[in-house]
């Protein structure tokens, strides 16, 4: 691989230029080229794999594709499309519309994660296919940036997939160009030093989890640690200071799960720049993540709440616009800081996910028949389950409709100027004043020795409540052999029930999901039980 400079045109069947008897789009220059290092740059992070439809619907007995509710119907196709493939498909309008194969019912209909607002047909032609596939990198949620996949599987291939990543980082250096991906800067500084030793102080940044669990070690009473230490399996004789520094060397070092993938990133990143010559004009790990990846958003800039999650709400909230516009103007009027503390109120943490990778549910469980009922629902406050990112909303304008014996069906500027007094109060009481339940501190480092390895219930309890991967665990494969073995399975979390007094403060409650067998979705927050849900759409 040599040093050289890529021009890229896009092939159109609209394009107006000819190169090499192609139709290609007009720009030149550095647009497509930075066109083309974004959407590598997304690549990098997905979890799916297009899948050519050319010999999946070559088959088919139809080529039309009908959608019913939760059912899609592509007759003939049963053997090519299996569990846990993604679709995706554009409607009449222009939305665009994207489901995951849950299972199989019958020969050509499949049942999906989630209905479809309108029954249609489209042709096949127009259906895009995808498998799960191991990303390079994954998403950090504690920091808000990526970070290589710690599950990719030490092979050749593999291998030069990554010595390609370290070009084509390097080559984004060089041509201008953003990838668009926020890759923590703990990564280019163990690129740019592979002799660099991570400290707690760099975990703390990259990973406030891990960090807080390491911390607390130091706070238990010797017994305890030593019962630790004979749980792991680890030497006795290690003092506090010593098994963390066993543990960073295991997650971050030379022979760790990222190790050999950095080793290769490296080899591709000094084909085109040598460490030398970024050491010459003092280029830094901040320097190259300003310059490779591109812009992101900070812990105070504004986002809009229903742009990062994908809401799903029911019936009551999103057929009742007074209560659905007061409730979101009201939310996305909050400063930064404020929508942050909404999202720990519901979510758990206030680091935001991947934008449109994960759902915020708007429930309206309390039911009022009286008149004290309705009373009761404008004293009570909102209640959050952060197991499965629910907002439990008291139905206020309802509530007062029936005060003012107001028809809930008509609009009143009076009373809809009282509904946003009510819920900014409200929500604001709600989140400035609930609290969590605390974790495990030993749960995010448990099992990193692999001398010992935790029995299947131990194992679930240490790794998956803090959502981490433990280093014990086999290293999974690039891409799944047979994906038609395994079905998608949905978390299945328990949740509490909250009971809340009139003026009592709301309890936020976490659980632990259980650990699915096998995850072939790498978006399982989108499969339902039940689908009574509508996904609200963001105007």
């Amino acid at each position: 691989m040599s040093n050289f400079t890529l021009y890229p045109f896009f092939k159109s069947s609209f394009g107006e230029k000819n190169v090499d008897g192609m139709k290609v789009e007009e720009g030149e220059g550095k647009g497509p080229l930075k066109e083309w290092f974004t959407m590598i740059g997304m690549q990098l992070a997905s979890k799916w794999k297009q899948v050519p439809t050319n010999n999946i619907l070559s088959d088919a007995d139809s080529t039309q594709v009908t959608v019913r509710g939760n059912t899609i119907s592509i007759l003939g196709a049963a053997e090519s499309i299996h569990p846990g493939f993604q679709l995706e498909w554009e409607t009449i309008n222009g939305e665009t519309i994207i489901r995951v194969v849950n299972m199989c019912v019958e020969n050509g209909k499949f049942l999906l994660d989630r209905s479809v607002p309108t029954s249609h047909s489209f042709v096949a032609s127009q259906l895009r296919i995808y498998q799960p596939s191991s990303a390079i990198f994954e998403y950090i949620q504690g920091s808000e940036c990526y970070w290589l996949n710690e599950n990719l599987n030490d092979s050749p291939d593999t291998r030069n997939l990554l010595t390609f990543v370290g070009w084509f980082l390097a080559s984004a250096i060089l041509h201008f160009s953003s990838i668009q991906l926020r890759i923590h800067s703990l990564f280019f500084r163990l690129l740019l030093n592979p002799k660099h030793c991570v400290t707690l102080e760099e975990v703390q940044l990259f990973n406030p989890q891990l960090f807080e669990s390491l911390s607390r070690m130091k706070d238990m009473n010797p017994s305890d640690f030593a019962e630790y230490l004979k749980f792991e399996g680890a030497d006795a004789r290690l003092s506090v200071d010593e098994y963390i520094n066993y543990v960073l060397k295991e997650k971050f070092g030379a022979t760790s799960a990222i190790g050999w993938q950095l080793h290769s990133v490296r080899q591709g990143f000094t084909r085109i720049i040598t460490l030398d010559q970024l050491s010459r004009v003092s280029i830094t790990e901040v320097d190259l993540v300003e310059s490779i990846c591109g812009s992101r958003i900070g812990s105070g800039e504004d986002f809009a709440v229903n742009e990062i999650f994908r809401i799903a709400a029911d019936t009551d909230f999103s057929s009742c616009w007074p209560l659905m516009n007061a409730f979101w103007q009201t939310v996305n009027a909050f400063d930064p800081q404020l929508k942050r503390k909404f999202i720990k109120f519901v979510t758990g943490v206030d680091t935001l996910p991947v934008p449109g990778t994960e759902f915020l549910r708007i429930e309206m469980p309390f039911t009022a028949i009286s008149s004290n009922d309705h009373l009761k629902c404008l004293q009570m406050l909102p209640q959050a389950h952060t197991c499965d990112n629910t907002l439990e909303l008291p139905h206020y304008w309802k509530a007062l409709c029936w005060r003012e014996q107001h028809d809930e069906h008509e609009g009143s500027t009076k009373l809809e100027e009282e509904l946003l007094l009510v819920l900014s109060k409200k929500l604001r009481d709600a989140v400035e004043y609930s609290s969590g339940y605390g974790l495990d501190s030993t749960s995010a480092i448990a099992g990193v020795l692999a001398e010992k390895p935790l029995v299947p219930d131990a194992k679930e309890e240490s790794y998956d409540s803090m959502g981490i991967p433990a280093l014990i665990e086999d290293q999974g494969a690039v891409e799944l052999d047979n994906p038609h073995e395994i079905a998608p399975r949905s978390p299945q979390t328990s949740e509490h029930e909250a009971d809340q007094d009139d003026d009592a403060v709301p309890a936020q409650e976490e659980t632990n999901p259980e650990s699915s067998v096998a995850v072939v979705s790498p978006r399982p927050e989108e499969s339902y039980e039940e689908y009574d849900w509508e996904e609200e759409s963001v105007s």
